[in-house]
């Protein structure tokens, strides 16, 4: 398995200065790994939300009620 704690420390370090980043590569590089470690190491000081927007339609972003309902429905067919 690979080591990622040199990568996590320098993604927890964008997070702590409010750094946007983004995580792209292409299929089985690892990106999910990434994420749930850094969900793992940013709870001890953060309180981790995790989303998927990938089933939601334009609709469901009109306002945010209808947001947060929509994030809590919608599930994969």
């Amino acid at each position: 398995m690979v080591d990622l704690n040199s990568r996590l420390a320098r993604i927890k370090k964008m997070v702590d200065n409010e750094l946007y980043f983004a995580i792209n590569k292409g299929r089985q590089y690892g990106k999910t790994t990434i994420l749930n470690a850094l969900a793992n190491k940013l709870k001890e000081d953060y309180f981790v939300l995790s989303l998927d927007f990938q089933f939601l339609d334009s609709d469901d972003f009109e306002n945010a009620r209808t947001f947060v309902i929509s994030t809590k429905t919608k599930k994969p067919d």
